[in-house]
């Protein structure tokens, strides 16, 4: 009978050694492979050892064995501590002092060990045991010994405790893992108490044994679960302290974890949202439930929130992968842009945008000028232009001061806004010249438009604090282009369009004039385009332009 202990212990020390070796390989993809190698070779030395003792004979060989069984034992409590501790990642493991001592109280547990034929400190005395199947050792324990026992449950207990912690804080994904660690440290923490106790049958040390299975659900536990590759603690020192949201998939779908950020971008996500369905659980969220309903890795831009409380998320589905390369989940990756995209929207506004009036300005008009010039090349369609020019706007600075030119200026911006057509360009174009690209609208449409927008003008009263209520004009230059060619420029159009608004000015201004070809020919009664604009506030009042 001792000869099968022997060999079971035998093959369960040779198991562990083992187990050590592949630990130490894994100690750089794994935080706590390290610790676990250095555990598993001190319960092999262990197990080991002890074969030889159960197969021993006489009192002098069992002490020579025990005492190289204290070889692993005396450092077992002290790794203990520092695997449970590390697994768990609380910070007082790095204090380099703290681990120090660890390893002293067992150092000085060994010194006490190989001084005992001397001092005896662990046995008092020892003798066989033959009450047993097979002879064992048999002894009285001394005041190392318990000190080494009181060491032992202290390891076991923080152990437990570490883990049971961590039971209560991670999510539901990492429910198994969790159980198998625990069963890892509570086995052994009971056993130990048996033995001690004297309830172990025949004297037999059966401690090797729980150990060896704790090895075994720490080593499920650790590199059986592949998802994330992280331990459940320093996933919660990393997952839930990041900025970015996550939302962690199986692969069907389910949420299985999720940090803080994500669930304050998402009011949805709560512990009642663990193995829901995303598309269930997010589903106002349609474009994130499209992407992620996808068969591929994506990127996109998710805005959250109403337009004065809106934001802005890059967000980023990955694929998770596990053994041999099998999809086994997803990660949504939410990063908060939104500062960084209101700038890059304000940028584009600064460049695209005119301060004053929230039309484009001349710079941008030209540039979708010349994409409308493009796409209408390619069909028979007309395309129409408008130059608008307000009447008499000196004169208006001149009396009135700029801050009434400013505001006649956003009035007839509002007033052209809301006279055209979604597809319509409206810009300014310069001082108190505006200017409407129309597609898709021949001659006929383009002069209705203008005049629709010149009478609502002319018909606009406008007040301002500290200065009386004035009414404006503007005048209209109409150009429209029945064929556009492929090599035509946005300045022919312009021009054709200036030549218009200058025989409006010329006669009479608060009129729309439609080009037609010709009119560039100067005729008898041509005047220069600004002739009138110069003259006295007088003769605006007489003619009823202001007040």
């Amino acid at each position: 009978m001792a000869h099968i202990f022997s060999a079971i212990l035998t093959l369960i020390a040779f198991s562990l050694a083992i187990f050590a070796a592949f630990s130490f390989t894994r100690r750089k993809k794994s935080p706590v492979a390290l610790s676990l190698a250095w555990l598993l070779a001190a319960l092999a030395i262990y197990a080991g050892a002890y074969a030889g003792e159960i197969i021993s004979t006489s009192l002098g060989r069992m002490l020579i064995w025990n005492t190289i069984e204290y070889l692993g034992i005396s450092f077992i409590p002290a790794l203990w501590i520092l695997f449970t501790a590390q697994y768990y990642n609380a910070r007082w493991i790095q204090y380099k002092r703290l681990v120090g001592i660890l390893l002293s109280i067992s150092a000085l547990t060994l010194i006490a060990v190989l001084t005992d034929p001397v001092f005896h400190l662990r046995y008092t005395s020892a003798w066989v045991r033959t009450d047993g199947l097979f002879p064992v050792l048999g002894f009285t324990r001394g005041p190392f010994y318990w000190s080494h026992s009181a060491f032992t449950l202290l390891s076991f207990t923080v152990g437990t405790i570490l883990l049971t912690r961590i039971m209560f804080t991670s999510s539901r994904f990492f429910a198994r893992q969790q159980l198998f660690m625990l069963a890892g440290t509570c086995l052994p923490w009971i056993n130990y108490w048996f033995y001690l106790a004297g309830f172990t049958p025949w004297g037999i040390d059966t401690i090797p044994f729980s150990l060896f299975l704790s090895a075994v659900c720490f080593g499920i536990s650790i590199f059986g679960f592949k998802l994330l590759t992280v331990i459940p603690m320093a996933r919660g020192v990393i997952f839930e302290t990041m900025s970015d949201g996550v939302i962690v998939l199986d692969v069907h779908g389910r949420i299985v974890d999720f940090n803080k950020a994500g669930a304050a971008l998402f009011p949805e996500l709560t512990p009642s949202s663990f193995s829901g369905n995303i598309q269930q659980v997010l589903s106002r969220y349609e474009p994130l439930c499209k992407e992620v309903s996808s068969e591929e890795e994506s990127e996109f831009l998710l805005i959250s929130g109403e337009t004065d409380s809106r934001r802005y998320y890059q967000c980023r589905i990955s694929f998770i992968f596990g053994r041999g390369k099998t999809q086994i989940g997803k990660i949504i990756l939410l990063k908060d842009n939104t500062d960084s995209t209101l700038l890059l929207e304000k940028l584009r506004e600064l460049a695209t945008i005119d301060p004053l009036t929230r039309l484009f300005n001349r710079r941008h008009f030209i540039e979708q000028a010349a994409k409308q010039i493009t796409q209408h090349a390619r069909t028979t369609r007309p395309l129409s232009l408008l130059i608008i020019d307000l009447d008499h706007f000196k004169q208006i600075n001149d009396a009135f001061g700029h801050l009434m030119g400013d505001e006649v200026l956003r009035t007839l911006a509002g007033i052209l806004a809301s006279e055209l057509r979604g597809v319509d360009i409206a810009a300014r174009f310069g001082g108190e010249e505006f200017i409407c690209l129309l597609p898709e609208t021949d001659s006929q449409e383009a002069y209705t438009t203008a005049e629709r927008m010149r009478q609502a003008i002319r018909k606009t009263c406008i007040s301002f604090p500290g200065a009386p209520d004035i009414s404006i004009s503007a005048s209209f230059g109409v150009c429209c282009k029945q064929k556009i060619e492929e090599n035509e420029k946005i300045d022919t159009l312009i021009g054709r369009a200036d030549v218009a608004l200058y025989r409006a000015k010329e006669t009479g201004r608060n009129k729309s004039i439609l080009y037609i070809p010709g009119m560039e020919s100067p005729g008898p009664e041509t005047m220069p385009r600004d002739n009138g604009i110069s003259q006295g506030l007088s003769q605006g009042i007489s003619q009823g332009i202001v007040p």
